[in-house]
């Protein structure tokens, strides 16, 4: 699965799902990752 996203958009996957970052733009970005924890 691939997925475009936009500024001030977000995504929200599980973590043991293969993923990589690319910008596919000639401007910089910054990309910001949140984990969450859950309790057991």
């Amino acid at each position: 699965m691939e997925l475009y996203i936009s500024e001030k958009q977000a995504v929200r996957f599980r973590a043991e799902i293969a993923h990589a970052y690319q910008n596919l733009s000639e401007s910089s970005c910054a990309v910001y990752n949140t984990i969450f924890y859950p309790s057991h």
